[in-house]
């Protein structure tokens, strides 16, 4: 099930890969809240096992610098969902169990000229 408890899960995985991140860059920034889409249609379980992923907005604080912090702000994020996410949308079991290890960070694809993020569910 995609809600704000899943959300607020989502974030705190997000912002823990990003610290761990192999990307010196990367690990400046953390997630400050995951948007559920303004249509609740978007983010129905039917839709979603359609399109087998999500178009949200995420909050990317980029950190701070020598030079000072950079700011805060909204990136366009797609949620790809895998086989086992799809299986829980399916039962209507909750997708927590679905986030990758936020001990790794190959499930996150984060772009900050773009400021795009991307996320593969398990």
């Amino acid at each position: 099930m995609f809600d704000e408890e899943f959300c607020g899960r989502l974030e705190y995985a997000i912002s823990g890969a990003l610290t761990k991140s192999a990307d010196i860059d990367w690990r400046r920034c953390w997630c400050d809240g995951v948007l559920l889409p303004d249509n609740e249609s978007d983010y129905s379980s039917k839709q979603i096992l359609k399109t087998k992923n999500l178009m949200t907005k995420a909050w990317i604080d980029e950190g701070k610098t020598k030079e000072g912090p950079r700011g805060q702000f909204l990136y366009d994020m797609t949620l790809a969902f895998g086989k086992d996410s799809l299986d829980k949308l399916k039962t209507g079991d909750r997708l927590e169990s679905c986030i990758p290890d936020s001990g790794a960070d190959s499930w996150i694809n984060l772009d900050r000229q773009g400021r795009t993020i991307e996320i593969q569910l398990m």
